[in-house]
């Protein structure tokens, strides 16, 4: 399947979103910062085919939609169409509507509810390694929770799940499956890249009680042949377990039978499960990026089909040299189509700049943008990614100083330049990397894409503004929530430092941002300037005295002496102290 078009109305921060995903050609890539509204987008494409496959009247949350995707044509739909055929999906009346088309033409013929299945994608397959659970309760759990319990009640031997959601909970499930699957391919990726070696078997236990309460054939079948004595607990060889494998059938109908059996809380009659090895490596002493990339090398290989596929975020905690994993997956399944959010920068340049779309949210909607590669990778860190000199980053005696805002490395940068001439002191820091983040909240998000590639002895040191908003970034950076503005702690996890401005000496108000290290004389005189320049009328006053002269001390800056510039030593002594390690760290 290939999507085409999607038009949304109403749904969060997406308001009249119109995305064009012909160019993309199967393969869209969303990137952008928290908040911007990619995630969004995935949730409504799931909430979209939820319903449909749930066959609903209605999405829920309502929201308007129209959406068109290419895909084959059903055996039942007249051949003279063509090979494919073009779907639309929309609820314009209110309620659902499913029509069909030749490819080429928007001459529609709609279908009845009961004939919607067949022009749905196989299955839509979202794959999620986060603690937020939203989209799996929202659009996955019902369709999946209805079926588990008819198949457990006997009221339906087999049916393909259509709505599919992998996360931790799969991590065991399908590295045994592709342990023991016949494709050679499979059993590679197993015991070579996730260094799964020596298998010896696998530990399941049991709720012999829901056993008993079982009434689907189907289901007793492979329980008889991993446990034929309703023991509490078995170790099942890999022959046998194979053996279950093909009464399924295929590898995907292996794992639908065995998710019911072993995943939902109030049905599973498998209650745990562990792959066996007599090597060194388990399954959970795997990376968090090495359980990713089983996540998505299960989701493109098992389910078989016109997919469509959901991915949110998945290079996240992927080292930096093993990004291209991920992509290069993706080329191996050319019937179906992908979505992936992300804000890496390295994923990013992977991809041709016709699939990549930038998201942002601006004043509360989403806007999404068209752009070449380097301008999407500088937008997401709101800094100089695409212009680092490669060598310097990666040189682990170059430190690197981070900050919110693009303004904070300038008059840094200034400062230094400056007060070295009366100095030799300041020089050190001559031979540090900048990059800013756009806010504080955005700096926990670029240090961990950082910690992917850097070296791992590279200091990081971020300083935040000392107000409501630093105080939140650095709490997220820390994990500690007991800290107050007026802390002068510099805390250090591994070779991250983080704190907040130190305060020059004689400044008493509780909040502290960059602009405070120039003189309150200086800040004074800009305001007053400002309000002489006005004709007097109240009107014509300033409206933003803060903001306004924020922008003159930026526009100054060439200008600046050493002795304007003087207030800033309180801070480069600090980093200097950061940096020679004398600082007094508070690990955490």
């Amino acid at each position: 399947m290939r999507l085409i078009n999607l038009q949304v109305q109403g749904y969060k921060n997406l308001q009249n979103i119109n995305i064009d995903f012909l160019k993309s050609d199967g393969q869209t890539l969303l990137v952008g910062t928290n908040g911007s509204g990619k995630s969004n987008l995935l949730e409504v494409l799931s909430a979209i085919f939820s319903a449909l496959y749930e066959n609903n009247r209605k999405v829920e949350p309502e929201f308007k939609f129209v959406l068109c995707y290419e895909k084959d044509r059903p055996e039942e739909i007249n051949v003279d169409l063509g090979e494919k055929i073009k779907v639309r999906i929309d609820n314009n009346d209110g309620s659902l509507s499913v029509a069909y088309s030749k490819l080429s033409e928007d001459n529609y013929t709609t279908v009845s509810p009961d004939e919607w299945l067949s022009l749905m994608p196989d299955h839509v397959i979202a794959v999620y390694s986060g603690e937020e659970d939203r989209l799996w309760q929202h659009y996955y759990f019902s369709s999946y929770n209805k079926y588990n319990k008819q198949y457990l009640e006997g009221k339906k031997a087999y049916q393909e799940e259509r709505m599919i959601f992998l996360n931790h909970y799969y991590w065991e499930l399908l590295a045994s499956i592709l342990a023991v699957d016949d494709i050679s391919d499979h059993n590679a990726f197993v015991s070579d890249v996730l260094g799964l070696k020596s298998i010896t078997g696998i530990k399941l236990t049991f709720d012999v009680n829901k056993i008993k309460r079982n009434k689907n054939d189907r289901a007793r079948t492979i329980i008889n042949l991993l446990n034929p004595d309703e023991k509490d607990e078995v170790i099942v060889s890999l022959d046998k377990y194979h053996e279950a494998l093909e009464f399924s059938g295929f590898e995907k109908n292996f794992l639908f039978d065995m998710s019911v059996l072993t995943l939902h809380k109030d049905f599973k009659i498998i209650t745990g499960l562990k792959i066996l090895c007599d090597g060194e490596i388990q399954i959970e002493s795997l990376s968090e990026g090495e359980k990713k990339l089983l996540l998505i090398y299960s989701a493109i290989n098992i389910p078989a089909g016109e997919n469509l596929y959901l991915f949110d975020e998945p290079d996240a905690h992927l080292h930096e040299g093993r990004k291209h994993e991920i992509y290069d997956l993706m080329q191996t399944d050319s019937k179906s189509d992908f979505v992936v959010s992300s804000h890496s920068p390295t994923l990013t340049s992977l991809f041709n700049y016709n699939k990549v779309l930038f998201v942002k949210n601006e004043h509360g909607s989403c806007v999404i943008e068209n752009g070449d590669i380097a301008k999407v990778i500088s937008e997401i860190t709101n800094s100089e990614w695409n212009y680092i000199d490669h060598t310097l980053v990666m040189d682990s005696t170059r430190p690197l100083i981070i900050t919110e805002g693009d303004g904070d490395v300038k008059y840094i940068k200034k400062a230094i330049s400056e007060l070295e001439q009366n100095d030799t002191k300041y020089s050190e820091l001559k031979d540090v990397d900048f990059l800013h983040c756009g806010g504080a909240l955005s700096v926990e998000n670029t240090i961990n894409e950082l910690k992917t590639f850097l070296p791992n002895d590279k200091k990081i040191i971020a300083v935040f503004d000392r107000d409501n908003g630093g105080l939140d970034g650095l709490k997220k950076v820390t994990g500690k929530t007991n800290i107050g503005k007026g802390s002068k702690k510099c805390f250090k996890e591994q070779n991250v430092c983080s704190l907040m401005l130190p305060i020059k000496e004689g400044y008493t108000a509780s909040d502290f941002v960059i602009e405070d290290y120039f003189s309150e004389k200086l800040k004074k005189d800009l305001a007053q300037q400002e309000i002489d320049n006005s004709t007097g009328e109240f009107n014509n006053l300033p409206g933003d005295i803060k903001k306004i002269v924020k922008k003159r001390l930026a526009d100054r800056l060439d200008s600046y002496s050493a002795q304007e510039l003087r207030g800033f030593s309180v801070l480069l002594d600090k980093l200097i102290k950061i940096v020679d390690e004398t600082e007094a760290f508070v690990n955490v």
